[in-house]
């Protein structure tokens, strides 16, 4: 894959294990495009698994985004 793509996973995803998918984006980032972020206590949704608050992704997002 030849696009630039940045990747939000929750450290505590129940739906999609995290682990794997990071090892699963790497190995197939070949040319070095992907940005794999964890978020640490947080679900698929991004939301804290103890107070259920969003992850502010939009910071994550708009930083990508200016570094292209």
């Amino acid at each position: 894959m030849r696009i630039p793509s940045l990747w939000l996973l929750g450290e505590v995803d129940k739906s999609v294990p995290t682990g794997a998918s990071v090892a699963n984006i790497q190995l197939v980032d070949t040319l070095g495009l992907f940005d794999v972020r964890v978020v640490p206590d947080a679900d698929h949704d991004l939301r804290d698994v103890e107070t259920g608050e969003r992850y502010d992704y939009w910071s994550e997002i708009f930083e990508f985004i200016g570094s292209m």
